[in-house]
């Protein structure tokens, strides 16, 4: 019985709800997506799809930490906001108006971004292309070019997304984006099936952010109906506020950007195209069991700032304590059945599935990586969400040691020498550094004489 209501309880949060549809539909189109590729497109195309992949999440290291410390900021002040009945945001007075600073920032940050991006990664991935030149990568600048300007047009209905979170509206967020995923992929396969090769990454980008905006087109509407403050008081309050915790975030946001997508590229420059296409595959299987990991803690993270906020930090620790649990146990069951999934093509004879990733062997050792990460993701959610980044030095220290690593050894033991390199810059330097802040972090906020005692 008391199962079944923890069961129904589940069910009845919305939010986690369509967020584990988002999660797993993305688990799923995923691994369906990297399968039609290898059928659908040569090894030297997927390749190039993979690096298109990658240049793209540049996107993160432009934006420089800003929606996450967006939605950090709009937590802690929507803990005393709320939606009326009649759509209009009521509550006190002070904090509605720091809300509404905030909504005014996020727009013009990212409509600034949106250009940077087009022109800045725009070139700078033509320059990668062209950088093999035992490769004649010519013929796809167009591809590349169409796929920076779609998704920059994407980054400007990105600031909507990370509002809507930290106002506790992940139910619409996750299902806006699981629609803008299925829609895009469906289409994606589609023309994949119809000969369109690099162009079906295009199709994807295009259909997804169509969906997108047609998502959103409620909640902007919301938005744009608070009356912003004047440019002045606008500027004074980023540069009070918001300003000394973005800085440090983007720090830590382009250190784990040298970790995490140095690997495609760099083999591509050295290796060329089809070892950076085994990459860019197994890459993707990875990524995907980081964010079915990280979903609940994820979907808690705005609660933790309004804890936070509340000075409840002993009910922050518990909730860290049960969530990288849940967390470490689900990418674990993942990687298992990936790993059995992989054995079972390999045992049956499917070499053209397997050929298009890297070595079994390796791939059960990188994987491996993603359940270790587990907690410490739980930890670092638990802390930024505060208003705090104390993991400027471990994480810049940490990625450059990897990053260096993977440049050394990549040239000469390809994708295993990243692999290597990855391992002792995150794992044996990055992850336990970040356990030793989180506990002094919370130790230091437990011992201050305000803090609210917990009445669980």
């Amino acid at each position: 019985m008391q199962k079944k209501q923890s069961l129904k309880r589940v069910l009845e949060n919305k939010a986690v709800v369509f967020s584990l549809l988002n999660k797993s539909g993305n688990v799923l189109f995923g691994s369906i997506n990297i399968f039609l590729i290898s059928f659908f497109l040569s090894p030297e195309v997927q390749g190039f799809y993979y690096t298109f992949n990658s240049l793209i999440l540049f996107q993160a290291l432009i934006d420089i930490g800003f929606g996450t410390v967006l939605s950090q900021f709009v937590s802690h002040e929507f803990a005393f906001l709320q939606v009326s009945k009649s759509g209009l945001i009521e509550g006190e007075e002070n904090h509605k108006e720091r809300f509404v600073a905030l909504v005014s920032i996020g727009k013009r940050w990212y409509k600034l971004l949106a250009c940077l991006f087009l022109v800045i990664i725009g070139i700078a991935g033509s320059f990668v292309l062209l950088s093999n030149p035992q490769v004649n990568s010519k013929p796809y600048l167009l591809p590349w070019w169409i796929l920076s300007l779609t998704t920059s047009l994407s980054m400007v209905l990105l600031p909507y997304r990370y509002i809507m979170d930290g106002m506790n509206q992940i139910a619409v967020s996750q299902k806006i984006l699981f629609c803008g995923t299925l829609s895009g992929f469906l289409c994606s396969w589609i023309s994949m099936y119809f000969g369109a090769g690099i162009y079906s990454l295009i199709v994807y980008s295009t259909i997804n952010l169509i969906v997108t905006l047609l998502g959103v087109l409620r909640w902007a509407k919301l938005i744009h109906n608070i009356k912003p403050p004047k440019h002045s008081e606008l500027l004074k309050f980023w540069k009070k506020d918001f300003l000394t915790q973005q800085w440090k975030i983007a720090l830590t946001t382009i250190s784990g950007f040298l970790m995490y997508q140095l690997f495609v590229p760099l083999l591509y420059k050295v290796s060329g195209p089809v070892a950076a296409g085994k990459m860019g595959a197994t890459l993707q299987i990875f990524n995907a069991i980081l964010v079915f990991g990280y979903l609940l803690p994820s979907l808690n993270a705005p609660k933790m700032g309004m804890l936070g906020a509340k000075k409840k930090y002993k009910e922050i620790m518990q909730l860290v304590n049960k969530l990288s649990l849940v967390a470490t146990i689900a990418a674990s069951i993942m990687v298992t059945l990936i790993l059995m999934g992989f054995w079972g093509l390999q045992y049956f004879g499917y070499t053209k599935i397997i050929d298009r990733f890297i070595d079994f062997k390796w791939m059960a050792i990188f994987f491996i990586t993603a359940i270790v990460m587990q907690r410490i993701a739980t930890e670092s959610f638990a802390v930024r969400f505060q208003k705090q980044e104390p993991y400027i030095v471990s994480s810049l220290v940490s990625s450059l040691i990897s990053a260096l690593l993977m440049y050394i050894l990549a040239k000469k033991y390809s994708y295993q020498g990243e692999i290597i390199a990855f391992w002792i810059g995150t794992i044996l330097i990055g992850l336990s550094w970040s356990h030793i802040i989180y506990n002094n972090f919370f130790k230091k906020k437990l011992n201050e004489p305000n803090h609210e005692m917990s009445n669980l």
